[in-house]
């Protein structure tokens, strides 16, 4: 299930005729041009939610046939992507309409992790308007300067009027000026499980920033593996066509091959295909994280800042008397 936020790129006349972020929408219909190369089979169901821009009226749910058959697309009341409950709905629609042994769920916009790019800083400077291209990421801006510390917040007319910089987000709708935050994607997740009583093995990411270990932690109950991008992402997104022609062969395949073989055909789309095409390849990053194991992960991470702390406030007692004396901290990163 592909949940696409495509309603990106409105220009705000608040704004002295700003964008906020870059258009989504084109890249939205290539993507599902990638998946009807392949398109579902009686062992996989594709399915897609799109919202746009240009369709006020309507959002599309599409189960992805093969390209040379007609589309089969239920019209839907135009939808808001930031609400929580617009998103449960098309999961348990597509749980109840296309039961599975096994269920992944990609989140597909812009995406800003934890520590991004203030997406809203040239808003606030009255900078210049950001622009699309093929070699744009799926970030939101190219200003580097930095938030501090929230995931996602639920109203971009509050996040304009911030003045602590917090701010976090995915799956942006403009025309609703609304996004997802935090706590209501993992309530969910939680919720369709409670509805359907399945749980969701993959979740996924096709967005900048998302593969950090808060988001991560923040969804370790809602699936058994995340598959998502550390850094920026072109914004040519997931090669779909590869990753289907895989899937749709080997359908018994678990999540965990599943998490696997996603980071390997992104790696692979961006290293050949485009060295191929365009003569140069992209420096990206996939990963697939097992959310099984974050809860240690994460404690392993506190034990770490508590010793950290407590040499920080030694050194800083002791450093008048020991001034040439440097801390040296010993990083050991584990599988």
């Amino acid at each position: 299930m592909v949940y696409m936020a495509g309603d990106n790129g409105k220009v705000f006349e608040q704004l002295q005729g700003k964008r906020l972020m870059a258009p989504m929408e084109a890249q939205g219909y290539q993507d599902i041009a990638e998946m009807e190369a392949v398109g579902s089979t009686p062992e996989v169901a594709v399915l897609v939610q799109l919202d746009t821009l240009s369709d006020r009226e309507h959002t599309y749910r599409i189960y992805i046939r093969p390209s040379a058959e007609p589309r089969q697309i239920e019209n839907i009341p135009e939808q808001n992507t930031g609400d929580p409950r617009t998103l449960r709905d098309f999961i348990v629609w597509g749980i109840e309409n296309y039961p599975a042994e096994n269920y992944a769920v990609i989140l597909w916009n812009h995406g800003t992790g934890w520590k991004e790019d203030d997406i809203y800083a040239f808003a606030r400077s009255r900078g210049v308007e950001i622009k699309a291209s093929e070699d744009e990421v799926r970030s939101l801006t190219r200003n580097h300067r930095r938030l501090s510390r929230a995931f996602f917040l639920s109203s971009i007319t509050e996040v304009l009027q911030l003045d602590d910089e917090e701010s976090r987000a995915i799956c942006f709708d403009d025309s609703s000026l609304d996004f997802l935050d935090n706590a209501k994607l993992q309530q969910v997740f939680l919720e369709v499980e409670e509805l359907t009583g399945q749980k969701v093995n993959l979740i996924g990411m096709d967005a900048c920033l998302m593969s950090m270990i808060e988001v991560a932690y923040q969804l370790r109950a809602n699936g058994d593996y995340m598959v998502s991008s550390q850094e920026v992402e072109p914004m040519y997104g997931w090669p779909y066509t590869s990753i289907l022609q895989h899937l749709t062969s080997h359908p018994e395949i678990t999540a965990e091959t599943l998490a696997k073989l996603i980071v390997q055909e992104y790696g692979r789309y961006y290293e050949e295909e485009l060295w191929q095409t365009r003569g140069s390849a992209r420096q990206v990053t996939q990963s697939a994280t097992n959310l099984k194991a974050v809860e240690r992960l994460a404690e392993a991470i506190g034990r770490f800042a508590s010793v950290l702390s407590q040499l920080l406030i030694e050194t800083a007692i002791n450093g008048a008397a020991n001034t040439h004396n440097g801390l040296h901290i010993r990083v050991v990163y584990y599988q």
